[in-house]
């Protein structure tokens, strides 16, 4: 079984590409594969997350699969984890106009400075 030198550097070759082209997601490190959430963002997915448990629960209330005194304190602790996330969103909410009130000062400001120069 002599194998031609051509055909043995050729499929070499092709074995070289393949395993940099599958290698190549791994050594690129410009951005990240997930972008981690911000403070907002995961106070938004938690409050999404509480109002499908509550349906649910209701859900599993109207159906008599969860008895009355269970399903009061559940539906209490989602209740209150819930208007805690909505005190946290309502104060995200509120930097994120003040700081965009900030940065709307200091681009005017700017824009003054350059006028007078």
């Amino acid at each position: 079984m002599d194998i031609p030198l051509g055909t043995l550097l050729l499929g070499l070759a092709v074995l070289v590409l393949t395993a940099m082209i599958v290698a190549l997601p791994l050594f690129d490190r410009k951005a990240p594969a997930v972008r981690p959430h911000t403070p907002r963002e995961a106070l938004e997915m938690e409050h999404e997350t509480i109002v499908r448990n509550l349906r649910e629960l209701d859900f599993d209330y109207r159906t008599r699969k969860i008895n009355e005194e269970d399903y009061r304190q559940l539906r209490a602790a989602l209740i209150q984890r819930g208007a805690e996330v909505l005190r946290g969103l309502r104060s995200a909410r509120e930097r994120d106009v003040d700081e965009e009130i900030e940065s709307a000062v200091a681009a005017a400001r700017q824009r003054n400075e350059d006028a007078e120069r």
